[in-house]
């Protein structure tokens, strides 16, 4: 009589554990899946924004230096120092500032760095010429700065400068459309797992109640 009872405690132990061990093991292993492709998701996603920045930063670059060509036309039609506020805004915090974080975002990227160090030179030559017929016209007057505005021909730097923040934004466009689809990817995966793990475990406890009932019908046989 102690036997048999020792016999059927051991034997609903081993039940337990044969009932506990494989379900938890889907259980961590889908959670382990589901963390890992989790903290892709949240990189990729990280990619995402940094291409938008980066897109962003050149634009900054290109804003400004229309912004400071706005003002400098301006002031040298009028002499009204009003028109320099743009100018100085863009010379002195918009440009400086764009380019400084195109440089930070893209320090990983030779490709787009070589891009951005050109659009800096750019940019220091049109800011140049800016400043230069902005001089002449408060010292010269309009006649001697309209003659160096013909002779630097501005519009071809400004066609250089919206040249390559095209190249740059086209560049980064092509990480973001390679980025999104990675985020799709993850998500996608995420579900994946979510919904394999789920399938898993109640098949399993579907398939241990059912091989319990068994022993369980089988114990009673054999104690009747």
């Amino acid at each position: 009589m102690a036997s048999n009872l020792i016999k059927r405690w051991v034997g609903g132990v081993l039940a337990g554990w044969a009932a506990v061990i494989p379900i938890s093991i889907v259980i961590v292993v889908g959670t382990l899946l589901s963390l890992r492709s989790h903290y892709l998701l949240r990189h990729d996603r990280e990619l995402v924004m940094h291409s938008f920045e980066v897109m962003r930063a050149a634009d900054q670059v290109l804003i400004g230096a229309l912004d400071a060509e706005t003002g400098q036309r301006g002031f040298l039609i009028t002499a009204n120092p009003d028109f320099l506020v743009p100018y100085q805004q863009a010379t002195l915090n918009a440009i400086p500032g764009a380019l400084m974080q195109l440089m930070s975002l893209a320090g990983d990227n030779s490709a787009q760095l070589k891009r951005i160090y050109a659009l800096n030179e750019l940019t220091d030559t049109k800011l140049a010429e800016l400043k230069l017929t902005v001089d002449t016209r408060k010292t010269q007057g309009l006649a001697a700065a309209q003659s160096l505005v013909v002779e630097r021909n501005g519009k071809e730097a400004m066609d250089s400068i919206r040249t390559v923040t095209r190249e740059i934004q086209d560049s980064e466009l092509k990480l973001l459309t390679a980025r999104s689809a990675e985020v799709r990817h993850d998500e996608q995966r995420i579900i994946a797992i979510i919904i394999l793990t789920t399938l898993l475990s109640t098949v399993l406890r579907i398939a241990i109640a059912a091989w319990r009932q068994r022993v369980s019908m089988k114990a009673a046989s054999h104690s009747d």
